[in-house]
């Protein structure tokens, strides 16, 4: 039997082409030139969406790492397993269900490759949702094939990952690839990818109970915590000058603060909070829920698709053009469908009403029959 390839699925092509969609971004590792104490002195000026200054920090104010954050308290709900959204996303259009029989996923490769204008190296985000999908066959089959299948795939995913000495594990991209208004050089870093590969390591420890998996989601977790402002090395997680936390599918200067990319790195931290339940991990998650419910209005493209990133605001909205080294994608009704659905996952997760009322404004903004 052949081996499944990472576009195999058994959903119907609108799955599999918003999948696809989801799929497409990376991210670097290029960080702001000249670290300082303050996000607002780096190189080139840092956007935020625009907003009230936020007050003086105060000793109780949230931090992450030692960097004040803006953070609202929410009542998170535990989602079931079946309706959590990484791996399946909001996207799919039925139950999740384990695609491919043991026998068929043995000798597909441990490292899942990319070619990008020309170039062929890893693609680690492939890499990570094939861990969740043999994760997902063994918790529905009990097979242990796909367990050790798993295994397999993960010691091969370590031995390549950037491991910080007394820091986090970062999962580098083989090859180069533009994403919006950024160009990325290998190796760079997602924190879309790291979102993914947290989950994976979470579900690990939930379907064995094996330490050394608990402790690797831990060290993924520490990439979440470590800021651009704060190191020379990889980093996927800034504060913005007003206190807003992003995760950065690519981390660039200028930042291009996609919206897609940053909620599937969120979907990591839900998984990893709905696990360990750590105070770390729930000022993680509701500093980020709190980044995205302030941004909503300024990803929406009022009567329109909405923007991929916000470097697409502040390019087309408020003609930003020099700051940004390339014109950023503005994004399409594909996209702005994954948008819909992601702010109604993170209406489900957080409870928040401004999101469920986002979500029916985005909907009417590109109704589905006006759509290409």
């Amino acid at each position: 039997m052949a081996a499944p390839s990472d576009d195999d699925s058994s959903a119907d092509s609108r799955r599999r082409f918003l999948a696809l969609a989801t799929a497409v971004g990376l991210t670097g590792c290029t960080g702001f030139e000249g670290h300082s104490s303050s996000a607002a002195e780096a190189s080139t000026p840092t956007p935020s969406p625009p907003s009230t200054p936020s007050p003086t920090p105060t000793p109780s104010q949230p931090r992450i790492g030692n960097v004040p954050v803006q953070r609202r308290r929410y009542s998170l709900r535990e989602l079931p397993y079946e309706k959590r959204p990484q791996f399946f996303g909001p996207y799919r259009q039925s139950e999740p269900k384990c695609s491919y029989p043991v026998e068929a996923v043995q000798d597909i490769d441990n490292l899942r490759m990319a070619e990008v204008d020309g170039q062929t190296g890893h693609f680690p985000l492939r890499t990570a949702r094939w861990l969740l999908r043999l994760l997902h066959c063994y918790r529905v089959t009990g097979d242990d094939g796909f367990l050790s299948k798993a295994e397999e795939m993960s010691g091969a995913f370590l031995a390549d990952a950037t491991k910080v000495e007394d820091g986090g594990i970062y999962f580098p991209y083989g090859i180069d690839k533009s994403g919006s208004s950024a160009s990325m050089e290998a190796p760079w870093y997602s924190g879309m990818c790291q979102g993914v590969a947290l989950s994976a390591y979470t579900y690990f420890h939930e379907l064995t109970d094996d330490d050394e998996h608990l402790e690797t989601a831990d060290r993924v977790l520490e990439t979440f915590t470590t800021l651009a402002r704060d190191t020379d090395g990889p980093w996927t997680s800034m504060v913005d000058p007003d206190g807003h936390y992003w995760v950065e599918e690519y981390p660039a200067d200028p930042p291009t603060h996609v919206f897609n990319g940053y909620c599937v790195g969120l979907w990591g931290l839900y998984d990893y909070w709905m696990h360990v339940r750590s105070e770390r991990s729930r000022l993680l998650l509701e500093a980020a829920l709190t980044t995205l419910e302030h941004s909503l209005e300024y990803i929406r493209a009022p009567n329109d698709v909405s923007y991929y990133g916000l470097d697409g605001y502040f390019y087309w909205e408020r003609g930003m053009t020099e700051t940004y080294p390339a014109r950023p994608y503005r994004g399409n009704a594909a996209y702005h469908e994954v948008h819909v659905a992601q702010i109604d996952k993170l209406y489900e997760i957080s409870g928040a009403e401004h999101f469920r009322e986002m979500r029916e404004t985005f909907e009417s903004d590109h109704p589905v029959d006006e759509r290409e």
